[in-house]
């Protein structure tokens, strides 16, 4: 059984975002399983029927009802009110799940009939505001995941990884005896090297309905390709900093996951540079790579382990002259979020069958480590931090290169000073949203922005958010005149997490308030759209002014709403 989401919302105004939340239950391996769509435009042909009849009688067979509120209040029925709002009446009335998504910050543009219709649906339920498709898409997906948690359905039926696709005499006895072997000494694996396959592969429970299911094939068959649409890896060198043919070098990996992995990373590593040390740890040489092989061990394993297998992309490794990238298909698991990338935090596997597996090899340690020690890492070896990207259809992290003089010193980050731009990467050239910086001398020259990235971020406590009069507008320090911003009152329409992030915003800009939106996110480890929606919530408020030019302008920071003084 699929539950069927009635999409609301005027056509016109929301053409765009209603064709992109049809291809996402589509396409999503996930939702797919779960869901299907009814949109007016794309599921009803012409009829001798009146529209009003056709939407209220679909809307009576749906199971969930997803209203999309913004500038427009749209074409009247015959009841006096638009299409949506009939819509969202009819449903309420048959107590259908409402899920509620706001275009845009602010209502200062709205139909008044429209703000109307939004007080009107505002009383018990959640509403989720969105400045672009992708916030929009992240969102829904969340909501769905919630609805599917507390009706007990995502954990009923069975993952993609247990379906019962293979058979006995396609798996590679002797790379499970290596699994066996390996597993025994890095994890005190509980089973003997001659142990029978189907007693080990019970144990990894890669065994569904008496035979081997599709995680058993993708870590062990002999055609493990032959398992998922596109379970391979992709990895390319590129010369300089944007995907422009020739590659360097291009090779698609494919076998069972330990051995792409193993491929991918030794890939990565013939082409890094390597600093040769001395031998200060005895007969082994302290030699280290441009990248620490663990970050890249750490990119690649997690790529492969949380990957969407159902997936038609694939794992994406790139080495540009100024970045590594590892792009993922699918989205995050849902209790992850973006925030805790860089903190202590629970695993969560989105295959947790194939991550079990990489585990007892040492790929990947199923401590909730991963991403953090990517942070720690560059952070101990002089790198700038790793920047996240994501959104509901892909994960990829990339981590940026050193930079070297013409003497070939290594330039400090807290020194050096970068331009930033976007890059084209990834199969649908994702926005990385950081530096790209040029390697050699010419990187010392200033371009559009010069964040400080990598330098240490200042204590903003409590303390920076009492400010009194004086403080209006804000240099290096904050006074502390006792004044204190209620942030959860003023962005109440916003999720806590993030009234949290304005708030983390707001502090820094007190203490600096020449910080490019750039370097904020770099010293708060957020993604650049992150600061820049939260700059826009607080300009919307009337806490941060933008004074001067993009490039060379500043911000007052100030300590009590005035929306007089509200500037873009």
């Amino acid at each position: 059984m699929k539950y069927r989401i009635f999409i609301s919302s005027v056509q016109r105004e929301f053409s765009a975002e209603r064709k992109a939340i049809v291809e996402l239950i589509s396409t999503n391996p996930q939702l797919s399983r779960f869901f299907d769509t009814f949109a007016f435009e794309v599921d009803v042909p012409a009829a001798d029927k009146r529209t009003d009849e056709v939407y209220l009688s679909e809307l009576a067979v749906s199971d969930l009802y997803v209203g999309l509120v913004g500038n427009e209040y749209g074409g009247i029925t015959p009841d006096g009110t638009s299409a949506t709002e009939a819509e969202y009446d009819e449903a309420t009335r048959l107590g259908i799940p409402r899920f509620i998504f706001v275009k845009g910050k602010s209502d200062k543009e709205r139909d008044s009939r429209e703000l109307a219709f939004l007080r009107k649906v505002s009383p018990g339920l959640i509403r989720v505001r969105f400045d672009g498709t992708d916030k929009l898409l992240s969102s829904l997906t969340e909501s769905l995941d919630r609805f599917l948690a507390e009706n007990k359905v995502a954990y009923a039926e069975r993952s993609y990884e247990e379906e019962p696709v293979g058979k006995w005499d396609e798996l590679d006895e002797e790379k499970i005896r290596w699994f066996v072997r390996t597993a025994r000494v890095k994890r005190g694996f509980p089973f003997a090297e001659d142990a029978p396959t189907e007693k080990v592969l019970t144990h990894l429970k890669m065994v569904t309905d008496g035979v081997p299911n599709r995680a058993a094939m993708l870590c062990f068959g002999r055609n493990a390709h032959l398992y998922a649409t596109s379970p391979g890896v992709k990895c390319v060198l590129w010369y300089g900093k944007e995907r422009r043919k020739p590659a360097g070098s291009y090779k698609w990996f494919e076998g069972n996951l330990f051995d792409i992995s193993d491929k991918a990373i030794e890939f990565i590593k013939e082409k890094l540079d390597l600093r040769i040390g001395g031998h200060t740890l005895g007969a082994q040489s302290d030699d280290t790579f441009e990248i620490d092989e663990r970050i890249v061990s750490e990119m690649i394993n997690n790529g492969i382990a949380h990957r969407d297998y159902a997936s038609s992309a694939t794992v994406q490794v790139e080495l540009f002259k100024d970045r590594l990238t590892v792009f993922s298909p699918g989205p995050m698991h849902r209790n992850m979020k973006y925030e805790l990338l860089s903190e202590d935090h629970q695993s969560y596997a989105v295959n947790p069958i194939i991550a079990h597996a990489l585990f007892y090899v040492q790929y990947i340690e199923e401590l909730g480590t991963g991403t953090v020690d990517i942070f720690n890492i560059c952070k101990a070896t002089g790198l700038q931090p790793p920047v996240f990207d994501i959104d509901a259809q892909h994960f990829m992290v990339t981590v940026y290169r050193p930079i070297f003089d013409e003497q070939g010193n290594r330039i400090p980050i807290a020194s050096s000073e970068v331009t930033v731009n976007t890059s084209e990467v990834g199969p649908k050239a994702t926005e990385v949203g950081v530096e790209t910086p040029e390697v050699g001398p010419k990187n010392m020259e200033v371009g559009v922005e010069t964040p400080e990235i990598g330098v240490e971020m200042p204590e903003v406590g409590p303390i920076a958010t009492e400010v009194g009069p004086k403080a209006t507008e804000v240099g290096v320090e904050t006074p502390e005149i006792g004044v204190e911003i209620d942030f959860d009152k003023l962005l109440a329409a916003n999720r806590k997490d993030f009234r949290s992030t304005c708030k983390k915003v707001w502090q820094l800009l007190a203490i600096n308030p020449d910080l490019t939106q750039v370097s904020i996110a770099s010293k708060l480890r957020l993604q650049p759209s992150s600061v820049q929606s939260a700059c826009n919530a607080l300009k919307e408020v009337g806490l941060l002014v933008r004074e001067g030019a993009r490039k060379n302008g500043r911000w007052i920071v100030r300590t009590m709403p005035d929306r007089e003084s509200n500037q873009s």
